[in-house]
């Protein structure tokens, strides 16, 4: 009965279809049939994109009337959906399906319950295994397993996950190496791979056969935890027990020896494996490699790649840069460096994404000069730099405020005919900005347009945020209407970066007639446009006329998220409305949202102040007023 009680679980009516309005994963109907006409009706299997599906599921709709269809039919469009991913789509036609009274069956029920993890929304999830249960329908080894998924992977549910899994187990779903392997999986990433082997312990008592695949997960997380003699242990029972060994357990153990030093232990290892018939692959390359760099011991990376070489084992130079990639990622830019030197003493061209992964490192530690080097290496050794590695370098001297030298490449770019991407220009507009060169940025926004090539909305949220710093109101709006009278004219997100812009710069009243037009022109206010507006009025100490806006968006269709509770809430706070504050507490944590770390410290402050003595009272009043 555990899971039962761990969904709370009555025999009563399951509220799901409120439950699932509130977490605002319904699609409108009509919008969704909407996309259906005009777009013929298909009997295939498979759907090539979402209003060929929603079109295909308003089809058989319509047949209802004269001859219902099979629930199959409607579940090959669903899984149709879960395939392209359209997660929201799928809860939301499975909804429609329930409210039509279109029987569901355990297909149609794992669709819907992997959708709804996939949306993080488990809550829902369980409601829907609770109605599984009073509905008579016993859920399979797949519906446990898509269950466990989604706790495993949702932070801080793993141990929840594990506790359902041993349920499932007892109840005599043995769904072999898809589950245990997402618990393994689970606990390994959490770094709780001790918990993990006593699970393996308690599944080999039951007399279950554990994969290789398992032992591989454990031993991963073992290496990564730096605890390579007890993923060593383990690999020796493995073997006692006659588990067949592949190249990958292999490669995570030679990676693991490399990673604490013991670099002559992991060659041994390769000559066992080799004896075992296993081969090694590019895999055991990288391992090494990689292992070798992490450890430090990097005195020794000459010596291993004449052993790797002699071994038929040397990598190629995509391997190479592969590695040296990896090492910049993880901030060993010194070791990536040498990895470099190391792979040109061999008589190996570093290729393009080499080089550019070193350049990056060095920019963004600051370290212009070494990625100059690089650069200039990298074409002394005849390898072309691209439009992304001269992106690199700009944006490199732009952050440093080293303007000229970035317009410098763009030039030189001009000149070996590489065609600037927007990026390129976007970075270097902002340099400008940022060294008060407004006029210079404006002329290479004009630069930029006169061949034709389209500005990103990072490209205009720059330049407008630029503009109004400078206090050029006048140029702003002029190149706002010149967007307006473009073919598709800007979207909905530019006009919330504007409105965000004119607030902080101090023009509110222009922000609330941009925000007030957006109604005029037929443009739907949607959730980021009134967050951005309603915090522009909050920053200015405005929070009743916040308030009145706070109402009307949910009005024009937009329900307000736990953000924009927690910010109305301390607005109210900071003005002394301590009432209306407790109101919309209330009402925040009736709709399922936490109070923020800046709410709690506000209320904080306020017991300081013996203000909140009048607080609980007034809640304490509501409460009593609710019984």
């Amino acid at each position: 009965m555990m899971i039962r009680h761990f969904l709370g679980f009555k025999r009563q009516k399951v509220p799901i279809f409120r439950h699932f309005r509130q977490l605002g994963t319904v699609i409108p109907p009509k919008f969704l049939e909407s996309m259906s006409l005009n777009h013929p009706p298909d009997n295939s299997s498979t759907y090539t994109s979402l209003k060929h599906a929603i079109s295909s599921f308003f089809h058989l709709v319509r047949r209802r009337a004269h001859r219902p269809p099979p629930t199959f039919k409607f579940g090959r469009i669903l899984a149709s959906l879960t395939r392209m991913k359209h997660h929201s789509t799928v809860v939301s036609l499975w909804q429609q399906m329930d409210l039509l009274g279109i029987p569901h069956d355990f297909y149609t029920y794992n669709i819907f319950l992997n959708s709804l993890c996939r949306l993080n929304h488990l809550g829902s999830a369980l409601s829907v295994l609770a109605r599984m249960w009073k509905l008579g329908l016993d859920p399979s080894a797949v519906t446990f397993s898509i269950l466990i998924r989604g706790l495993c992977r949702e932070e801080g549910k793993t141990l929840q996950g594990v506790n359902f899994f041993h349920d499932m187990v007892g109840r005599g779903y043995e769904d072999g190496i898809l589950t245990y392997s997402i618990v393994m999986d689970g606990l390994c990433g959490m770094e709780n791979t001790s918990l993990a082997v006593e699970l393996v312990e308690k599944l080999e008592k039951r007399g279950w056969q554990v994969h290789v695949e398992v032992y591989d997960t454990i031993s991963k997380g073992l290496s990564a935890e730096g605890k390579i003699t007890l993923a060593l242990r383990l690999f020796e029972e493995m073997v006692e027990r006659g588990c067949g060994m592949e190249v990958l357990t292999y490669n995570i153990l030679i990676g693991g020896l490399c990673r604490v030093g013991k670099i002559a232990q992991a060659m041994r290892l390769i000559g066992e494996m080799v004896k075992k018939g296993c081969e090694p692959d590019m895999g055991t390359s990288i391992a090494i490699l990689f292992g070798v760099c992490k450890s430090g011991e990097l005195h020794e990376l000459l010596r291993l790649l004449d052993e790797l070489a002699a071994r038929n084992l040397m990598p190629d130079v995509h391997t190479f840069g592969v590695v040296i990639d990896s090492l910049c990622k993880e901030g060993k830019g010194s070791e990536a460096d040498r990895l470099l030197e190391a792979m040109i003493g061999r008589g190996l061209e570093p290729n393009a994404f080499a080089y550019n992964s070193l350049m990056d490192w060095h920019c963004l530690h600051s370290q212009l000069d070494e990625a100059q080097k690089v650069f200039n290496a990298m074409i002394a050794k005849g390898c072309a730099p691209g439009v992304h590695s001269y992106n690199i370098l700009i944006d490199g001297y732009c952050k440093r405020r080293k303007v000229d030298k970035a317009c410098g490449l763009l030039v030189e770019m001009s000149r070996k005919d590489l065609i600037p991407s927007t990026h390129t220009y976007t970075t270097l507009i902002e340099g400008l900005f940022q060294v008060g060169r407004p006029q210079d940025a404006a002329e290479l926004f004009k630069k930029m347009c006169s061949p034709g090539q389209l500005p990103g909305l990072t490209t205009y949220s720059v330049l407008l945020d630029g503009l109004l710093k400078y206090g050029q109101l006048h140029h702003a709006l002029k190149l706002f209407n010149a967007m307006q009278k473009g073919k598709l004219g800007p979207p909905i997100e530019l006009y919330g970066v504007f409105i965000n812009s004119l607030c902080d710069f101090g023009m509110l009243e222009v922000a609330k007639g941009l925000f007030s037009i957006l109604f005029v022109i037929g443009i739907r206010r949607n959730i980021y446009v009134y967050n951005i507006m309603i915090g522009g009025l909050l920053r200015r100490g405005l929070s009743k006329e916040a308030y009145v806006l706070f109402r009307i968006m949910e009005e024009d269709g937009c329900v307000p998220n736990g953000i924009l509770y927690n910010a109305m809430i301390q607005g109210f706070l900071r003005t002394g409305n301590t009432e209306a504050a407790v109101d919309l507490i209330h009402e925040m944590v009736g709709r399922g949202f936490p109070a923020d770390s800046t709410t709690v410290s506000l209320l904080l402050d306020l017991v300081a102040k013996d203000e909140m003595i009048r607080i609980l009272m007034c809640v304490s009043k509501q409460d009593g007023n609710a019984k």
